[in-house]
């Protein structure tokens, strides 16, 4: 008898459950609230009840879930409560699966489970992170292309070379007609784009490397640990934060500022308006195809709204398209600076060598290296642990230990 009650509650009770998922912002960085509300018939005693739900990352290199379980006794009630609080979350977009509901006897003679559909997630932005913006004499990043190898006087800018006529180029599809020598072409000498209008100052363009296939073989070479819980991800992660930084110097130097990730459209900041917007723009970024750092700096530069003498900030990891980066970069008559994320485990040698490609190339080289802790994959370093989140009582947990986390009865499968 005790055997068929999951079995009949399933068929009587079990379509009438129903579920509401409450995300609150926790107090520290990278931590959530979460509350799960049931309601439909009342429990029978004696039956014991197991939620379990997946939480995925979104924008992350790896796309394996965090399995979350918990059990409860809601007895004779018609309304009921289990909380948890997760943290040390990562920058990113999270969501939800179904939730699963299973309902057993004591004795394990008899299972039954329902999914609940509650598509839900939040995001987490992220947090700043890595050597800041350097400062300049003059508040803009003008001054910086002085001595950075872009062959230019003043800063880099043609048009304080005298003398100097209009700059122009063969016309390429996709240039703004507002931009093309129509009376160059009237005369004969066909289509040609003016150079010499550009943005009105110098301004600092933020690149973030995206590129879905370059992602997919990092590892070793950056310098990740050999474990297996060793994932790119930390890498995109710094990479983000470091772009959130720089743009954070930028807004609060009073700069012009551009952020570029992937193959969406600039994003302007400027004064520290589009701040948040940014923010957001950084935790959804993901590595795509055709997302790549060169392929964004040469549609700015196909677009002619690039100002010479700007401050290009590259956040790529190793074999990013360096080469081609410092190509456009000269093309552009802007300073070229490569931030790079490298793991523990990256020898001294390698770093050398890179470091010597870019004193030749004329780029600067920033490392940001990373502890062995920051690379583990998001799963493991992800804690959670029982949130006194019922009211009135209606919150009722199991009392067993819990398997990976800090205390209650949460158990992670990582």
């Amino acid at each position: 008898m005790l055997a068929a009650l999951p079995a009949l509650w399933s068929w009587t009770c079990g379509g009438s459950l129903r579920l509401e998922r409450v995300l609150e912002a926790g107090g520290d960085a990278g931590e959530a609230a979460v509350r799960l509300r049931f309601s439909g018939r009342r429990l029978p005693p004696l039956l014991l009840v197991q939620v379990r739900e997946e939480l995925s990352r979104r924008t992350g290199v790896s796309e394996q879930p965090l399995v979350l379980t918990c059990w409860a006794l809601p007895w004779l009630r018609k309304e009921w409560t289990v909380s948890y609080r997760i943290g040390s979350l990562r920058r990113g977009e999270y969501a939800y699966g179904p939730c699963t509901v299973s309902i057993a006897d004591p004795l394990g003679l008899a299972w039954t489970s329902v999914r609940l559909e509650a598509p839900d997630g939040f995001a987490v932005l992220p947090e700043p992170e890595g050597p800041p913006l350097g400062a300049v004499a003059d508040g803009s990043p003008r001054s910086l292309a002085a001595g950075s190898g872009s062959g230019q006087p003043d800063g880099g800018n043609p048009r304080s070379a005298p003398g100097r006529g209009p700059l122009t180029r063969a016309y390429r599809e996709g240039d703004p007609l507002r931009r093309v020598d129509w009376r160059a072409a009237a005369r004969g000498r066909g289509l040609q784009t003016r150079q010499d209008e550009q943005a009105g100052s110098p301004e600092l363009v933020v690149l973030l490397e995206l590129e879905h296939a370059l992602w997919q073989r990092l590892g070793s070479a950056s310098g990740l640990p050999g474990s297996a819980s060793a994932e790119p991800d930390a890498l995109l992660d710094a990479c983000a934060g470091q772009a959130a930084a720089l743009l954070r110097d930028a807004a609060a130097a009073g700069w012009a500022a551009r952020l570029a990730a992937g193959a969406e459209p600039p994003l302007g900041v400027a004064g520290g308006r589009g701040l948040p917007l940014a923010a957001r723009r950084l935790a959804a970024a993901k590595p795509q195809p055709g997302g790549s750092a060169d392929a964004a700096l040469e549609r700015l530069l196909r677009s002619g709204s690039l100002a010479p003498g700007s401050r290009i900030a590259a956040l790529t990891p190793l074999g990013g398209g360096w080469e081609r980066l410092a190509e456009l970069a000269r093309a552009a008559r802007c300073p070229l600076e490569l931030r790079v994320p490298i793991g523990p485990a990256l020898s001294a040698a390698a770093r050398r060598e890179r470091e010597r490609w870019a004193a030749e190339a004329g780029v600067e080289l920033v490392w940001l290296p990373l502890e062995a802790s920051r690379c583990r994959a998001w799963r493991a370093s992800a804690s959670v642990r029982e949130h006194d989140g019922g009211a009135g009582g209606a919150s009722r947990s199991w009392s067993g230990r819990a398997i990976g986390s800090e205390s209650g009865s949460w158990t992670v499968w990582r």
